[in-house]
């Protein structure tokens, strides 16, 4: 048991210096402005000189660099005296820290995707489209038309690069979805072959339904404010992989470390409370007769949220 443990905290430490050689934003030691950049074993051999010293150095030089989960290192070490003492003072300060900074980094990723929804850039219904080309097709683009399609894709062709750049897009983004849709299918196919019994597959935006004829375009088989749920459910996809850093092409650098957006996260929180405030006065009559335990006549539940989307329309992101 003791050896494990020794082993446990043997890959701790291990980590946490890896944590701080890697992240470009520890200062490690003044150099002048010719001086080379410091290789990653002169990296590792000051943070190693620091730690071996003393914890309470360490933690006060380089503990806002170490992840959250690896400072349980420093919590099941054991120490006497003031040492002690000021350690946990440390931690308390560094959890703290880091609370706040999840807190801050939420704040600012949301604040930047209102600004791009906005500036219609990284959340338009074609930018959501190429990033996830089969949710895409599942949810939203197998019910569209032709010229639903050719509306969508109407792009400024007024030179000639442009018109090469749109036909290398839509090159690229076919053979994203043809890989996409290639590796679902390996994927299902090596999943139902270890069932003894046969495995329906259902995608995203498909309803089964046994009395609807397979026969007929799938579009022609939903209604409209089916369709309208559908991309709803995408877009919100697309907005929750955003906040919680999904976008692996993204550089949330760019957003997390910019305090340019504390100022945005301010005003949608003013806006938010302004649009709360005025909440009840926006309430719709079959929701007031919900709350006066009425029944609302010849409404499901569809119809109610289509009707609350609608009463405020400042929740429906349209791309």
């Amino acid at each position: 048991m003791e050896t494990q443990n020794t082993e446990y905290m043997d890959n701790l430490r291990l980590k946490i210096i890896q944590n701080i050689c890697t992240n470009d934003k520890v200062f490690f030691k003044s150099q002048q402005i010719d001086d080379p950049d410091l290789t990653a074993d002169e990296k590792k051999e000051i943070v190693l000189d620091l730690f071996n010293k003393k914890d309470s150095i360490f933690l006060s030089r380089f503990g806002s660099y170490i992840n959250n989960e690896y400072l349980i290192y420093f919590e099941l070490k054991k120490y006497t005296g003031d040492e002690e003492y000021i350690i946990r003072q440390h931690l308390e300060k560094l959890k703290r820290w880091h609370k706040n900074r999840k807190v801050e980094i939420k704040n600012r990723r949301y604040a930047a995707m209102q600004k791009m929804i906005s500036d219609s850039t990284y959340f338009t219904e074609t930018e959501m489209m190429s990033r996830q080309p089969l949710l895409y097709d599942q949810l939203v683009g197998q019910y569209l038309s032709e010229e639903e399609k050719k509306s969508r894709d109407t792009r400024d062709n007024s030179t000639l690069l442009n018109v090469l750049l749109n036909g290398m897009d839509d090159e690229a983004y076919n053979e994203k979805l043809a890989d996409e849709r290639k590796f679902q299918d390996e994927n299902s196919s090596s999943n139902s072959s270890d069932a003894s019994f046969p495995v329906e597959r259902v995608l995203w935006g498909e309803f089964t339904d046994e009395a609807q004829s397979t026969s007929k375009p799938r579009q022609k088989c939903i209604t409209r404010t089916e369709r309208d749920l559908l991309k709803q459910e995408f877009v919100g996809i697309m907005y929750t992989n955003f906040l919680e850093g999904h976008d692996k092409e993204f550089d949330y650098t760019t957003v997390d470390d910019n305090a340019d957006y504390d100022n945005d996260v301010i005003r949608s929180h003013d806006e938010e409370e302004k649009y709360f405030d005025g909440d009840d006065d926006n309430i719709s009559e079959s929701e007031r007769m919900q709350e006066d335990g009425q029944e609302t006549p010849s409404e499901d539940e569809l119809d109610i949220y289509m009707e609350h989307l609608q009463q405020h329309p400042s929740v429906q992101k349209q791309v």
